[in-house]
């Protein structure tokens, strides 16, 4: 099962972070982190220093996306309401 998971990441798949993201003290650095998409939308990844005393690095990418404007707002014409149909109404 586990391989068909990698099977379909390998094949289907871009992992962005490509560099080490954990380092503690002398033992070999690893890499934790993953940032996986199906399209080639993000860009700029950049491995910073770790928070506090965290042995994690802190990354920062940019998202390329493209967003579609949709205009649904509604306005109401309050001057068209029946405002003496609400006053006498129980």
């Amino acid at each position: 099962m586990e391989a068909k998971f990698w099977q379909c990441l390998r094949k289907n798949l871009l992992q962005h972070v490509t560099e080490p993201t954990q380092y503690r003290g002398s033992n070999k650095p690893s890499s934790l982190d993953l940032m996986i998409t199906d399209d080639d939308l993000v860009s700029d990844v950049n491995y910073l220093s770790p928070v506090g005393k965290s042995d994690h690095s802190v990354l920062t990418l940019s998202c390329m996306m493209m967003l579609e404007h949709i205009d649904n707002t509604h306005k109401f014409n309050y001057s068209k309401g029946n405002y003496s149909h609400f006053k006498t109404r129980k």
